[in-house]
């Protein structure tokens, strides 16, 4: 099995070879949920000659309509460990989003573990989960200027709130 689901597999490596060698010096992966099929493209990338650095897109599952929605429309491959506990937790949004965050520590200590050189998330405004899998990792602690930024913005302080409320920043 390979990561993207297109029918020629190796003509879309040779054609983000191309791209990097039009200049391109960081690749950014769409979002996946099995590590081992990022991890083998990685592999793949490496014996077509894409040797600049591959940096995995994470999108943490906070809820299930996004989660279909997104994958849906980013062809991702899903495991069906995954993706049945995904459906089985799709009406109860605090398990689902305590489950995501979870899954995306798992993730990521698994990607690090691997040598990736860096961890890029996909929020969509919702960056909480993202803040959850941080602590789980030990990457995020607590500060002041955290503290001072929710009350600001009369946020409840525990990540396992289960609705976001954060707004894109305009200024």
């Amino acid at each position: 099995a390979r990561v993207c689901s297109d029918e020629d597999y190796w003509a879309d490596l040779n054609y983000l070879k191309s791209k990097v060698e039009a200049g391109a010096d960081v690749i950014i992966s769409q979002l996946f949920y099995d590590v081992d099929l990022f991890l083998q493209w990685v592999k793949d990338c490496r014996k077509v000659g894409i040797y600049c650095p591959i940096i995995p897109g994470i999108m943490p599952l906070t809820k299930y309509k996004s989660f279909i929605k997104m994958t849906t429309m980013c062809k991702t491959r899903v495991p069906q460990a995954i993706f049945a506990k995904a459906t089985e937790l799709q009406d109860k949004a605090e398990e689902l989003r305590k489950y995501g965050i979870d899954l995306g520590v798992k993730t990521c200590k698994k990607l690090l573990d691997n040598d990736v050189p860096g961890l890029h998330f996909y929020t969509l405004n919702l960056e909480l989960a993202t803040y959850g899998i941080m602590k789980g990792l030990g990457l995020k602690k607590e500060s002041k200027v955290d503290a001072a930024h929710d009350k600001k913005r009369k946020v409840p302080t525990d990540v396992g709130r289960s609705s976001e409320t954060a707004k894109a920043h305009r200024g």
